[in-house]
C-alpha cells in the first residue's frame, strides 16, 4: 500500500492516466486480502465468521501459488477480486460444473463478453458527446441550471459504461477459465457469477443509491466489507466504521482531492437514503403512496433524483483537482451539498414527528435468550427450561400488549424449523408451548437446535405494525427408550491356537446396540451359554481358555455366546465361536546349515538354498532379515587382491609418482627397520605403533620429494593395534590425547609449510599451515565412527589447498573448517617428516646480555604418539587421485550379493551396505520372503582367495498384527569356510639348458640375450573325476589362463658377477615405460611390479649378458624364476648354462699339440666356483694358426680330439647330476679338471647335440619348492625364495 501511494505521489498528473499504478492498485488489494486470509487460518473455527471460514488459508501457500494468484490473467489489470482459496480450487479443477473435467463455460462466458461489447459500443458512441472536459468550457458555464443538471445525469450514465464494459469482458475471461463457477442455485441451475463485478439489470433498474452501489464494482465492495468494515467492529459504531472504510477507498484510488469529496458525499447520500426509507416505512401515508397507484410516477421521480445526484459526487471523482470540480459545483450552486445536508438534518425530526402520531404499539415482545428442552422418544411434547413466556410492555393494551404467536426458525445447523412448532396457550400472559410435528427418533437425531421468536398483535385485528422479539435459541434433547436388543457384529467367530498353552485372549466377540443413549446402547456383559467348555469370557467379549488345550483329545471346540445391554435386553441372536487347536509347531528357520564351504574360483554360491521360515500359521505383516558376514579378520577388512600396495595401485590405474613413506626395511630404506611388524594375509607389511617409542623419521631426501600444497595421502589404518577393543566407548568415557599419524614440515622455495594428520577420540583432523612464518593455520575436522571402531579402514586425503577431500573406505566425507585455532606456536622452520608422532623442539633460552639465541643443536622430543596399526602409507605430490581409483583401492573382492533382483516378489526390498558385509531383506509375504532368502549368495572374485573361516549371522525381526503374541526368533550363527585354492603352476620354458656362443659375441657392445625364446605359461591344476573312463582320477592341467606376475629374478649361480669383467644388461627405458621396478646387483637382478605375462616375457627376453674385452670364460650358469601374488606362488627354476666358444691356437708341428695337451692337463689354482664347477683360468696366449697348418693339425690331432671330447662329455653330464642333487662341495673326492682346456671346432655347437625339454623338466621337478599355505604366510614381501648354498636366505624388496 505504501509503495502504491508513493507511486501515486510521484507519477500522478491532472489527467486520467493509465500506467503501472492501475494494475498495482488491484494487486495491492489481492496481497492485503491474502495476508488477512492467512492470518484467519490460524484462528479457531469458532472465532471465524462464515466469510472467513470460506477464505481462510489453513496452510502456507507455495510461492508458485502466490504468483499465479497475484498475476492471474483474468483479473490482473482491472479485477475482479477473488480469494486464493478459489484460485486453488481452480487449479485443482474443483471450479467446474463437470467434476474432473473442464467446465462447460463457453456459452456463459460469451454472454458476458457480448454484453461487455454492447456497453463498450454505447460508451464509444456517447462518450465524445458527454466528455469530462466539457465541464471546464465556457459553453457549459453559459448554459442554464436545468441544462447542466440534465447534462450531469446523462454524462454519468454513459461514462459508467466505460467501467462496466471492462468488468464484463474480464468476467467473461474468468467464467471461461472456470473461476466464475459458483455452484448451483435453489433451482439446481449452474451459476457463473463468482467473479461478477456488476449486476447489469439491477444497475439499470434500481431507483436507489444503495442499489447502484450494490450492483457496481461488486467484488471490490465485498472485499472492503470483509477485510476493512467488519474488522473495524471493535470501534463499536457502524457509522464510524463506514467512514473509515470510505476513507480507505478514497486513498486507495489516489491522492487527488476529488476522491475524498466523492466518497464523503457517498457517505452522506447513503445515510440520507436510509433515513428516507425509514420515514416512508414508519409513515402509513407515505407507505400507501409508495405502494399505491402512484408508484410509477414515484419511480420516475426517484430515477431522476437518483441519477442526477449519482453523477453529482462522480464529478470530482473524474476531474481530480479541486480547481476543476469546484468550478463545476459553483456553476450549479452546490445544489447536491445543500440538498443532502438539509435532508440529513431534518429527516430525523420528520421521522420522529410522523411515527409518534396515532402510534399505540411502542414496544417489542421479550423472551429469554436460550431454552433447554427434553422430549421423550416416540413423543412430541417438549418440556422447556425455563418455561416459554413472552412479555410485552404495551400490556394491558388490547392487541399491542398481547402475544399473537411464535415463529420457529432454522438453527445454526440449518434444521429444526421443519420438525417443531410453537403455539400460544394464553395471549394475555404470553405462555407458549413447543412441540414436534411428529414423534422423534433418538437413533436418527439425538439433539435438535432452532430459534424461536415472539410477535405481538400489532395495533389492530389485522396485525398492523406488529413487532417481533429477538430470536432465542432452543436446544432439545431426545431421551432414549430401550427399544433395541444387542446384535453381534458377526454371527460366527473362528480362531486357531497352538496346543499346550494358556492365552490371555484367543478371540474377541463384539455386539452392538442401536439405541442412542449410553444407558441402553452399551453392552454390559457377555455370557457363554454352552455348558462344560474350557473357556471363559469377560465383559469386553474377550475369550480365553481356562486350561491348556490338547489337539489329540479335541481338535475343534464349538460353543455359543450371548450378550446383554445395560437395560437387560438379550441379544436377538446368539453367536457361534469355533476354536481350532493346532498341533505343536516350533517357529523359526528350517534348513539352516551351520557350515558352508566355498571353493575358490567357483563364482557366486547360494548361502541358504534350502532355508525357509516357519511361522506356525502366525499372521505377520512385516519380515526383516539381516545377514552379516564377518570378514574383519581377513586382510584389512575383507579378502582383497594379494598384491603389494604398489602393485594394487598400478592395477587400479593410479597415477605414478607416489612415495612410500613406510617401505619394507632395506639398506636403502632403513627408517622402518626399528618398527615392529605384524603378519598380514594380503602380503603387505603392517607396522605397529605404541604411541611412544615406535616412530619413523623419513629422511629429508624423501621428504623433499613430497613438498607443495597439492598432494594425495593414502593409508590403511586400524586404531589401537591388535588387542585393544571398543575404542569408541573409551573415547566417550575418558578424555584421550591427540594422536598424530603423520607430521610434516617441508621446504617450499623460500618458505616452510606444515601439515599433520591426527586422531582424537572419534575425530580425524588435518592441521594445515601454508606458511609457518606468516599465514594462520587451518584445521579440517571430521567426526567419524570409523576412526574409533578398531577395524581396518582405508583413508585417502586429497589436498588442493584450500580444498580438502577425504575418502574413507571409498565414501566421501565433507570437513568442518576451523580458522580460529587459538594461540598455536609456530612450527620450527626445519624440514622433517615423522610417521607415528610429531616433533616438538625444545625452547632455546635467550642470551640476556646480547638478546640473541645461542647456536645449539636441534633438540626436542616426540609428542602425540599414535597407537595403532598402519600400512601402505604413501604420498603422491601433484594432482589428486580420481574417485574411481580410490574406490578400486578399497574395493573388496568378496561379500554378500543377491541372485536375481528381477525375481523379487511384490513388496520385497533388498539393501546391501557398501562393503557388502551386511545384507538386509524386508517384505510382507512369507512365500516371497523365503524365495528371496534362498537367492542370497556369497561371491569371491579372487582366483586365489584367502582360505579360512568367515563367521555368518542371520538375525530375523517379525511384526505381527497382534503384537502381544508375535513371534520372536533367535539369532542363527554359522560360518563360511573358504577352502585352499588350487595353486597356479607357473611354467618357464623355451630356453635350453645350454647356451653356446662365440666369445666375441659376448664381448660385443650389446652382449648376448640369455632368454631369447622364453615362454611363460600359468595354469591351474584341479582334480577331475575320470572313473567313468576306467581311470582312478588324478590331477590334470587345465588350459592356460591369464595371470599377472609381480616379480622375476635372474641370479648367477656360484660366484657373483665381477663388475669389471661381466655384467647383465637391461633396457631401463622399457622398464620405466611399463612401470616396473628393478634391483640390479652383482648377486641378482630382481624385476618387480604387477604386469601381464607378455610384458614379463618381453622384458626377460631383452636381458643380455656381456663380457669385457679379454675376459673370456668357458662357462657361466644362471637361474631364472618368477612369482605372482607377491611371492605367494612361484614358478619352476629355469637353469641356463652359458658356454663360450674360443678359436684354436696355431700349431705348426705335432709337438705343439702335445704341448697343448700338457698345458690342458697342468693343474692351476682357481678360487671361483659355480655350483661345484671349478672354472678354468682363461688362456691368454692363444695364437690363431696359419692357413697352411690347419689341415696338418686336423689330421694329426683328430684321434686325440675325439678322445678328449668323449671325456668332457662324460664329465659334464656327471657334474650336472651332482649340481642338481645339491651341488658339489669343495674338497670332495672328484676329478680335478680345473686345468683341463678343450679345443673344439667352432662350427660345432652344443645346441645341436643336447636335448632341452627332458633336462629342464628334470631340473624343475628336483628344485621345486613347497609353497606355504596362505594361513602361514608371513608379512615378508618375498618374490623368490632361494635355498641353494649361500643364497638360501630370503630376500626382501
Amino acid at each position: 500500500m505504501i509503495y502504491l501511494l508513493m507511486g501515486y505521489y510521484y507519477t500522478a498528473t491532472e489527467e486520467y492516466d493509465i500506467k503501472w499504478t492501475m494494475p498495482h492498485c488491484v494487486l495491492t488489494l489481492k496481497l492485503i486480502g491474502l495476508a488477512f486470509d492467512y492470518y484467519d487460518g490460524g484462528k479457531e473455527q469458532s472465532q471465524m465468521s462464515t466469510d472467513q471460514k470460506k477464505s481462510a488459508l489453513t496452510s502456507t501457500p507455495s510461492l508458485l501459488e502466490v504468483f499465479g494468484f497475484s498475476y492471474f490473467y483474468g483479473g490482473f489489470l482491472v479485477g475482479p477480486q477473488f480469494t486464493l482459496r478459489n484460485y486453488q480450487k481452480l487449479v485443482s479443477r474443483e471450479m467446474t460444473d463437470v467434476p474432473g473435467q473442464p467446465p462447460n463455460s463457453v456459452v456463459p462466458s460469451l454472454k458476458r463478453f457480448g454484453l461487455g461489447l454492447i456497453t463498450l459500443a454505447i460508451f464509444t458512441i456517447g462518450g465524445p458527446y458527454y466528455s469530462d472536459s466539457y465541464y471546464l468550457t465556457d459553453e457549459f458555464e453559459a448554459h442554464p441550471f436545468w441544462y447542466k443538471c440534465v447534462y450531469i445525469l446523462l454524462w454519468v450514465k454513459i461514462n459508467l459504461y466505460k467501467y462496466i464494459s471492462c468488468w464484463l469482458i474480464t468476467e467473461g475471461v474468468c467464467v471461461l477459465s472456470g473461476l466464475g463457477y459458483n455452484g448451483k442455485n435453489e433451482k439446481g441451475e449452474h451459476q457463473w457469477d463468482a467473479c461478477a463485478n456488476v449486476r447489469v439489470w439491477l444497475f439499470e433498474t434500481t431507483p436507489l443509491f444503495t442499489g447502484t452501489i450494490n450492483s457496481f464494482n461488486i467484488n471490490t465492495n465485498a472485499w472492503v466489507a470483509r477485510h476493512v468494515f467488519k474488522r473495524l467492529k471493535f470501534l463499536g459504531n457502524k457509522l464510524l466504521s463506514q467512514m473509515f472504510t470510505l476513507l480507505f477507498l478514497a486513498i486507495w484510488h489516489g491522492l487527488h482531492s476529488g476522491y475524498l469529496i466523492c466518497f464523503s458525499l457517498e457517505f452522506i447520500i447513503v445515510n440520507v437514503e436510509k433515513q428516507a426509507q425509514s420515514l416512508v416505512r414508519d409513515s402509513p401515508l407515505l407507505t400507501s403512496i409508495a405502494q399505491g397507484p402512484l408508484y410509477p410516477f414515484v419511480y420516475v421521480v426517484q430515477q431522476l433524483i437518483h441519477w442526477l445526484f449519482m453523477g453529482y459526487p462522480l464529478v470530482p471523482f473524474c476531474l481530480f483537482t479541486y480547481d476543476k470540480w469546484l468550478k463545476v459545483y459553483s456553476s450549479i450552486y452546490f445544489c447536491g451539498h445543500i440538498f443532502f445536508f438539509v435532508a440529513f438534518l431534518i429527516l430525523p425530526y420528520l421521522r420522529k414527528f410522523g411515527s409518534s402520531k396515532d402510534k399505540a404499539n411502542k414496544h417489542k415482545p421479550w423472551i429469554e435468550t436460550e431454552y433447554q428442552g427434553i422430549v421423550m422418544e416416540n413423543d412430541n411434547t417438549v418440556l422447556l427450561n425455563p418455561p416459554l413466556f413472552a412479555l410485552d410492555k404495551d400490556a394491558p393494551l388490547h392487541y399491542a400488549g398481547e402475544i399473537c404467536g411464535f415463529r420457529v426458525h432454522n438453527g445454526p445447523g440449518g434444521s429444526g424449523s421443519a420438525q417443531f412448532e410453537a403455539v400460544v396457550l394464553d395471549r394475555s400472559t404470553g405462555e407458549g408451548l413447543v412441540r414436534s410435528k411428529e414423534p422423534l427418533d433418538c437413533e436418527s437425531q439425538k439433539e435438535h437446535s432452532f430459534t424461536i421468536q415472539a410477535y405481538d398483535c400489532g395495533e389492530g385485528p389485522d396485525g398492523t405494525n406488529s413487532k417481533k422479539s429477538h430470536k432465542a435459541t432452543v436446544h432439545v434433547r431426545v431421551n432414549d427408550v430401550n427399544e433395541f436388543s444387542p446384535v453381534f457384529v458377526e454371527r460366527r467367530y473362528e480362531a486357531s491356537v497352538p496346543e499346550g498353552r494358556l492365552f490371555d485372549r484367543i478371540v474377541r466377540v463384539e455386539a452392538v446396540d442401536a439405541d442412542c443413549s449410553p444407558q441402553y446402547s452399551q453392552i454390559c456383559f457377555y455370557d457363554i451359554i454352552t455348558p462344560n467348555v474350557p473357556f471363559t469370557i469377560d465383559n469386553d467379549g474377550n475369550i480365553k481358555n481356562t486350561e491348556p488345550l490338547d489337539s489329540k483329545r479335541q481338535r475343534v471346540h464349538s460353543f455359543w455366546v450371548t450378550a446383554f445391554d445395560c437395560g437387560k435386553n438379550r441379544a436377538q441372536a446368539d453367536a457361534q465361536v469355533i476354536v481350532t487347536v493346532k498341533p505343536s509347531c516350533k517357529p523359526g528357520w528350517i534348513g539352516w546349515t551351520k557350515r558352508i564351504e566355498y571353493t575358490p574360483g567357483s563364482g557366486s554360491i547360494p548361502l541358504f538354498p534350502n532355508l525357509h521360515l516357519e511361522t506356525c500359521e502366525e499372521t505377520v505383516w512385516n519380515i526383516q532379515a539381516t545377514v552379516e558376514l564377518q570378514t574383519g579378520h581377513i586382510g584389512k577388512g575383507c579378502d582383497r587382491d594379494s598384491y603389494s600396495d604398489r602393485s594394487v595401485r598400478r592395477l587400479c590405474g593410479a597415477v605414478r609418482g607416489e612415495v612410500d613413506l613406510l617401505p619394507p626395511p632395506s639398506p636403502a630404506t632403513n627408517w622402518t627397520a626399528a618398527l615392529p611388524t605384524l603378519p598380514s594375509s594380503d602380503s603387505s607389511l603392517v607396522f605397529s605403533f605404541n604411541g611412544s617409542t615406535h616412530v619413523a623419521v623419513v629422511p629429508d631426501s624423501v621428504a623433499s620429494a613430497v613438498s607443495g600444497d597439492h598432494f594425495t595421502l593414502q593409508l590403511w589404518m586400524r586404531r589401537g593395534g591388535a588387542s585393544i577393543q571398543s575404542l569408541a566407548n573409551q573415547a566417550r568415557g575418558t578424555r584421550k590425547e591427540e594422536e598424530t599419524i603423520i607430521c610434516s614440515t617441508v621446504k617450499n622455495d623460500d618458505s616452510y609449510s606444515h601439515y599433520s594428520l591426527s586422531v582424537h577420540g572419534c575425530r580425524l583432523s588435518l592441521f594445515y599451515w601454508p606458511d609457518v612464518s606468516a599465514a594462520r593455520p587451518v584445521k579440517f575436522l571430521w567426526k567419524l565412527e570409523q576412526v574409533c571402531d578398531s577395524e581396518w579402514h582405508h583413508l585417502s586425503l586429497s589436498v588442493q589447498f584450500p580444498s580438502v577431500t577425504l575418502y574413507v573406505d571409498g565414501v566421501t566425507f565433507d570437513p568442518a573448517l576451523i580458522h580460529d585455532n587459538g594461540a598455536i606456536p609456530n612450527p620450527a622452520p626445519h624440514q622433517r617428516l615423522v610417521i607415528g608422532a610429531c616433533w616438538e623442539p625444545e625452547e632455546k633460552p635467550r642470551d640476556i646480555v646480547n638478546n640473541t639465541m645461542p647456536e645449539i643443536k636441534d633438540t626436542g622430543r616426540f609428542v602425540s604418539g599414535y597407537k595403532g596399526l598402519l600400512s601402505g602409507v604413501t604420498v603422491r605430490p601433484g594432482n589428486v587421485e580420481p574417485h574411481s581409483v580410490v574406490e578400486c583401492l578399497y574395493a573388496c573382492r568378496e561379500g554378500l550379493d543377491f541372485g536375481d533382483l528381477e525375481t523379487l516378489g511384490s513388496g520385497m526390498k533388498v539393501h546391501v551396505n557398501p562393503s557388502q558385509s551386511v545384507l538386509v531383506l524386508e517384505g510382507d509375504d512369507i512365500e516371497s520372503f523365503n524365495r528371496a532368502v534362498q537367492q542370497v549368495t556369497y561371491r569371491n572374485s579372487l582366483r586365489f582367495a584367502t582360505p579360512g573361516v568367515r563367521p555368518l549371522k542371520l538375525t530375523t525381526s517379525l511384526r505381527c498384527f497382534s503384537e502381544e503374541s508375535c513371534l520372536s526368533l533367535r539369532q542363527l550363527e554359522g560360518y563360511l569356510v573358504v577352502l585352499q585354492p588350487d595353486a597356479p603352476q607357473i611354467s618357464l620354458s623355451g630356453v635350453g639348458p645350454h647356451l653356446a656362443r662365440p666369445a666375441a659375441e659376448f664381448e660385443g657392445p650389446q652382449g648376448v640375450p640369455l632368454f631369447p625364446e622364453l615362454r611363460i605359461v600359468c595354469s591351474l591344476s584341479h582334480a577331475v573325476n575320470t572313473a567313468a573312463q576306467g581311470m582312478e582320477g588324478g590331477a590334470l592341467m587345465s588350459d592356460a589362463v591369464a595371470h599377472t606376475l609381480d616379480g622375476c629374478e635372474v641370479q648367477p649361480l656360484g660366484e657373483e658377477l665381477n663388475p669389471e669383467r661381466e655384467e647383465l644388461l637391461v633396457d631401463m627405458e622399457a622398464l620405466k615405460e611399463r612401470g616396473l621396478d628393478i634391483i640390479n646387483t652383482t648377486a641378482y637382478i630382481a624385476i618387480t611390479g604387477a604386469e601381464s605375462i607378455s610384458v614379463y616375457e618381453d622384458v626377460l627376453r631383452s636381458i643380455r649378458y656381456r663380457l669385457a674385452k679379454g675376459s673370456a670364460r668357458f662357462e657361466r650358469r644362471f637361474r631364472l624364476s618368477c612369482s605372482e601374488m607377491n611371492g605367494r606362488y612361484t614358478s619352476n627354476e629355469l637353469t641356463l648354462e652359458v658356454n663360450f666358444l674360443h678359436s684354436l691356437d696355431s700349431l705348426y708341428h705335432p709337438s705343439h699339440l702335445l704341448a697343448s695337451q700338457q698345458q690342458f692337463l697342468h693343474p692351476s689354482h682357481h678360487t671361483g666356483e659355480l655350483s661345484g664347477h671349478t672354472l678354468p683360468n682363461p688362456h691368454r696366449n692363444s695364437v690363431v694358426p696359419g692357413a697352411a697348418t690347419v689341415i696338418i693339425m686336423v689330421c694329426v690331432g683328430f684321434l686325440v680330439v675325439m678322445v678328449i671330447l668323449g671325456v668332457f662329455r662324460i664329465r659334464s653330464i656327471h657334474r650336472r647330476g651332482e649340481g642338481a642333487r645339491g651341488g658339489g662341495k669343495e674338497g670332495s673326492n672328484q676329478w680335478d679338471d680345473s686345468a683341463l682346456t678343450i679345443i673344439v671346432n667352432p662350427m660345432e655347437t652344443y645346441e645341436n647335440r643336447m636335448g632341452i625339454a627332458t633336462d629342464m623338466d628334470g631340473e624343475c621337478d628336483d628344485e621345486e619348492e613347497v609353497v606355504d599355505s596362505p594361513d602361514d604366510t608371513s608379512d615378508d614381501q618375498r618374490i623368490i625364495i632361494k635355498k641353494e648354498g649361500k643364497d638360501s636366505a630370503p630376500r626382501r624388496y
